[in-house]
């Protein structure tokens, strides 16, 4: 849950310990699955674009989160 967050127009997941081929991979299922549009960015990350990341943030993955990680998806939230 904490590697990755938001960029200024979208998310970008932490995903430089797997292997390139396995991340490629992961992209092509979060597209196909849950209709994203996930790209492969340097440093072996992957970016989800604004539009794509509201769906995949809101409503794929917060139901899942811990509360002191919610901050991560929801810009609303607020870390006090």
């Amino acid at each position: 849950m904490g590697d990755g967050g938001w960029t200024g127009k979208g998310i970008h997941l932490a995903t430089h310990a797997f292997k390139e081929e396995d991340v490629k991979r992961l992209i092509v299922i979060l597209n196909k699955k849950f209709n994203l549009n996930c790209t492969w960015h340097k440093n072996n990350r992957i970016y989800i674009p604004v539009k794509s990341a509201i769906t995949a943030s809101l409503e794929i993955v917060k139901p899942h989160m811990e509360i002191g990680m919610l901050y991560k998806v929801d810009k609303n939230i607020k870390i006090k």
